[in-house]
């Protein structure tokens, strides 16, 4: 299964260099995330990131591609999401659910579009262990 996923992966990085390039599709935001999150199954430390989207194929509606990278510029997860409708938020900004401690992107939104995370296994995980209302929240990181 992880096998079969990686190599999705690849292909679909490969189509969005190639595509996303031509296109111009590619968007990038900066941004500084104050806690630990998860993006997909991969839990990353609080820092600085750039996370960029990208479409794969010829309309964005296709479907997109968050890639988040370290300061440095590398890449540390790539993660395929579900295309949003247009976002109401003029600016842009980053949704993190909460469950307990823990921190789960679930939306990138950019340039008036939005990308949508699907909740992994240990996201719904938490999402159980969360006893009640105060356990869960929505975090929204505005990004200038």
């Amino acid at each position: 299964m992880k096998k079969i996923t990686l190599i999705l992966t690849s292909i679909a990085v490969l189509l969005v260099l190639t595509l996303g390039a031509s296109a111009g599709s590619v968007t990038r935001l900066r941004a500084n995330v104050p806690f630990a999150f998860y993006v997909g199954t991969e839990q990353l430390p609080a820092g600085e990131y750039i996370f960029e989207i990208g479409s794969i194929g010829p309309a964005a509606a296709t479907s997109t591609l968050v890639r988040v990278l370290d300061q440095d510029g590398k890449t540390t997860t790539l993660i395929q999401t579900m295309p949003g409708a247009d976002s109401r938020m003029n600016d842009d900004h980053l949704h993190f659910n909460r469950y307990g401690n823990m921190y789960f992107l679930s939306k990138v939104e950019a340039l008036g579009y939005q990308a949508n995370l699907r909740a992994t296994r240990s996201e719904k995980e938490a999402m159980a262990m969360a006893r009640n209302n105060q356990d869960r929240g929505t975090t929204i990181l505005a990004l200038k």
